[in-house]
């Protein structure tokens, strides 16, 4: 089982993993996106949206 995890800040960073997972057709809870606890909140509000949206990643928070 492939289970890729991106850690950044950068949506820009992100983007490519998070587009890559989709071609690939990997399943939502195989892509996981790491961040910082209390950076980047607006960033995190944003992969969390794409992720109602129906993209592939989950968020997980680092302390």
């Amino acid at each position: 089982m492939l289970r890729p995890a991106l850690g950044s800040h950068n949506l820009r960073s992100l983007a490519p993993g998070m587009a890559a997972a989709g071609h690939l057709g990997l399943a939502q809870s195989a892509l996981e996106i790491q961040m910082l606890y209390g950076m980047g909140d607006s960033e995190k509000r944003a992969v969390t949206e794409a992720c109602r949206r129906g993209i592939p990643p989950r968020l997980r928070p680092r302390a």
